[in-house]
């Protein structure tokens, strides 16, 4: 949600975005995300988090992946 909002201003002040989806980049995956790193140099922090409550209650260690370790 935070991402989706930051993409959207950022674009409106006229700079380049590279917004991966969870299908584009597995932010647990750690070889992963420094190749998304490298080919991207970010300005920006991560805004990727799990943020359906009881989703991630019912997925706790995918959802402590994603939040913690991502």
């Amino acid at each position: 949600m935070l991402g989706r909002d930051l993409v959207r201003v950022l674009e409106g002040r006229g700079a380049e975005v590279a917004a991966l989806r969870r299908t584009d980049l597995d932010i647990t995956g750690r070889a992963a995300v420094r190749a998304a790193l490298w080919h991207w140099p970010p300005d920006v922090v991560n805004c990727a988090a799990w943020t359906a409550v009881e989703d991630a209650e019912a997925h706790e260690a995918d959802a402590l992946l994603v939040n913690g370790r991502g």
